[in-house]
């Protein structure tokens, strides 16, 4: 069970689902436009049942959906430099 706090278009959730075999990601993306693109690359690579994307500023997002109450194998900060 993966949590990508900053999913953007999928940088890490894509690898995580497709290549490193995660059973379920939960994404958070605050930007509407790349979590429309996260959202059509998930379902692109036949992934979109192994993931929920959650749209939103992550601070208040994860907490009004209870996802930090799951125990999760990994969380990536993936922030990419910019």
């Amino acid at each position: 069970l993966v949590l990508d706090m900053y999913a953007g278009i999928g940088y890490y959730t894509l690898p995580a689902l497709v290549h490193g075999k995660a059973r379920y990601v939960y994404c958070c993306e605050w930007n509407p436009h790349a979590a429309a693109f996260l959202k059509y690359n998930l379902k692109q690579n036949s992934v979109d049942d192994r993931a929920t994307v959650l749209e939103g500023d992550s601070r208040a997002t994860l907490l009004e959906n209870n996802i930090l109450d799951r125990d999760f194998d990994r969380v990536s900060l993936g922030l990419l430099p910019s």
